[in-house]
């Protein structure tokens, strides 16, 4: 399906649909309304499975309960005026970028969470989010490399790695900017090379907790970090992975 620059007065709904042997391609469209891909299968056999470089979205983006992708999905330099909605979606590009949403726009909150599902790193460089980053319970797998990275990114509200969120690979919040809470409680982390999560040069302008039933499998980067409120790393497990 190939909709480059496509402009739309209204919403584009993908609903349950199946596309085999190929991706699609929204790069550069322009939406008044949502994109709602829910319960959407998309198999690229190469390349990318749903590309939407610089895409305008009005309304909401929703690749949610049962979206499923095989191939990289990528938003990077994206506008999109509500939410962007991957609660129970699956995204599955392992070795690689599964889903990657670089120097976009989030006008409301990103949500990744509930069944969510990463085989592949998970992208957010640079993002701009005006509500909150919603990662609880979701699951990223990027065993040898970085399984969720948010670097440089601004919050504008709360983050969310909590309540059996769980990341095989490196949580990189290098430099992001928070403006509300970080919640990593009863989350898990663990990369047995080095580093499982790093805020390094991050600024928390409300309370972090870090502990609270978190496991961590790896060490815990937390040099050059700034903290408006609490840092609460009580009732946490931290077990030594490589050199720390």
């Amino acid at each position: 399906l190939n909709a480059q620059r496509l402009v739309v007065h209204g919403d584009i709904w993908l609903k349950k649909c199946v596309v085999t042997d190929g991706g699609i391609e929204l790069s550069g469209a322009q939406i008044d309304g949502d994109l709602d891909c829910e319960n959407a299968t998309v198999h690229a056999l190469s390349g990318g499975a749903l590309r939407a470089e610089g895409i305008r979205v009005d309304g909401d983006v929703i690749l949610a309960s049962g979206f499923q992708a095989f191939g990289e999905v990528n938003f990077d330099s994206s506008k999109v005026t509500g939410q962007f909605v991957c609660e129970d979606g699956e995204f599955n590009n392992k070795g690689d970028t599964a889903l990657s949403i670089n120097g976009a726009k989030i006008e409301e909150s990103l949500i990744l969470s509930g069944k969510f599902r990463a085989r592949g790193m998970v992208d957010l460089i640079t993002i701009d989010i005006g509500g909150q980053l919603d990662c609880e319970a979701g699951h990223f797998f990027n065993r040898r490399g970085i399984a969720l990275s948010v670097n440089g990114g601004k919050i504008h509200l709360d983050v969310f790695l909590n309540n059996d969120f769980r990341a095989s690979g490196i949580v990189d919040l290098i430099g992001v900017e928070i403006d509300g809470v970080l919640d990593c409680s009863r989350g898990r982390f663990a990369n047995r090379a080095g580093k499982c999560l790093t805020l390094k040069g991050a600024e928390v302008k409300s309370k972090a907790t870090i502990g609270n039933g978190s496991f961590a499998l790896g060490q815990v980067d937390l040099d050059e970090a700034r903290f408006g409120g609490d840092l609460d790393c009580s009732k946490s497990t931290v077990s030594r992975a490589g050199r720390h």
